[in-house]
């Protein structure tokens, strides 16, 4: 990825990796291309996201960055300490979390990025955006109330703490859409129960790609009202014929 900054035309910055990545890191390497005869010249990067902007060690191509979230790398060339160049990429690199922790207890304090049971998320929404492939999501005993649809993008495997323990409530008429809105077929969604949802067309957890898996789960008084078109699902819609429904209870299901 080339970026030609418009300050000094005789001055390119090619950002040559930016997504080597794991669950806190990032690399980019950057490279100068005919810098002005001369001049010894220095690159400085940061990561930016909003504006929130963090520097990066980029002498060795690594950095750790410590808040999670999808930033834009930020480069800039200095001829001693005049900046003569500067360039945001177009592109996003995300950098999520391994593990996180969500509590029902509403009185507790969460801390970013809800490393611990101690510092758990008291919303599993909070938690949705810090998600990748391979992250672990624990929730613990107790009621826990989305705000919102959680739209899982990634391979995350959910967890509770028991189906008769771990409850995930659909907050009613409120939210209209399910709960879990999934397009990886790495998901898994596993010893928890959901109630009290409502949707117009498709189930709680829509599987829309092609796999994923719900196992030791329960789905109970939950509601799917036909609005016209195609109604499909009830509790689980699934897009293809490879999804693992396992060890699953399904009661008091209202369908009209």
């Amino acid at each position: 990825y080339a970026y030609v900054p418009s300050v000094e035309p005789d001055v390119q910055i090619v950002l040559d990796r930016s997504v080597a990545f794991n669950d806190q890191s990032i690399g980019v390497e950057i490279i100068h291309i005919n810098p002005p005869a001369g001049k010894t010249l220095t690159d400085r990067a940061s990561v930016v996201s909003g504006d929130e902007e963090y520097p990066i060690d980029i002498t060795d191509g690594t950095t750790v960055v410590n808040r999670p979230g999808v930033w834009k790398v930020k480069v800039a060339v200095y001829d001693g300490e005049a900046k003569i160049a500067e360039s945001l990429s177009g592109m996003t690199v995300k950098i999520g979390v391994r593990k996180a922790y969500v509590t029902s207890n509403a009185a507790a304090i969460p801390v970013f990025p809800y490393a611990t049971p101690e510092t758990a998320a008291t919303c599993l929404n909070d938690v949705n955006a810090l998600c990748i492939d391979g992250t672990e999501i624990e929730l613990d005993a107790g009621t826990h109330t989305v705000s919102d649809r959680n739209d899982f993008m990634a391979a995350v495997h959910l967890r509770g703490a028991g189906r008769d323990l771990t409850w995930i409530n659909g907050n009613g008429s409120v939210l209209k859409s399910g709960v879990f809105y999934v397009n990886s077929s790495g998901f898994v969604m596993e010893n928890l129960s959901v109630t009290n949802f409502y949707r117009t067309k498709g189930g709680a957890v829509s599987l829309l790609a092609n796999g994923g898996t719900v196992r030791n789960c329960r789905f109970a008084k939950n509601e799917l009202h036909y609005a016209g078109g195609n109604c499909a699902g009830m509790a689980i819609y699934s897009m293809g014929a490879n999804a693992l429904i396992e060890n699953c209870i399904f009661e008091e299901l209202a369908y009209d």
